[in-house]
């Protein structure tokens, strides 16, 4: 198996096995792909040549993330925000943080391309 480019940041270290979520092509080139592992819900995103994967539910609303449109940061441009389409509330890709108030953030999971295949580490619920 080959590792193909992932271009993403490094979460936590993360002790769980790596999960099959998906195929790198079943993915939109713009929004996001939802997914479930387990009882998880995940949404799975191509961003910057590789791809994120963060819980999917938005933890003001409870709407879907992968629904929402990916936009980058005004202030911090290499940042790149998930924006729920109910309220509009953004979540930073890399970091989960939501810019306005980082008090307010979704799970990040740790992902890479194998093969034409999207893994993905997926940290216990919190």
């Amino acid at each position: 198996m080959t590792d193909e480019a992932n271009n993403q940041p490094t979460p936590a270290p993360n002790d769980q096995p790596w999960q099959d979520l998906c195929a790198l092509d079943d993915l939109p080139t713009k929004g996001g792909l939802y997914v479930e592992h387990g009882s998880r819900a995940l949404a799975v995103f191509r961003v910057d040549g590789g791809v994120r994967v963060i819980d999917d539910h938005c933890p003001h609303a409870g709407q879907s993330l992968s629904s929402g449109a990916l936009e980058r940061e005004v202030i911090d441009p290499p940042n790149v925000c998930v924006i729920c389409p109910w309220h509009g509330w953004a979540f930073r890709i890399d970091d989960g943080a939501c810019p306005d108030n980082e008090q307010y953030r979704v799970a990040v999971h740790e992902a890479k391309v194998v093969d034409g295949r999207v893994l993905a580490r997926v940290s216990d619920p919190r």
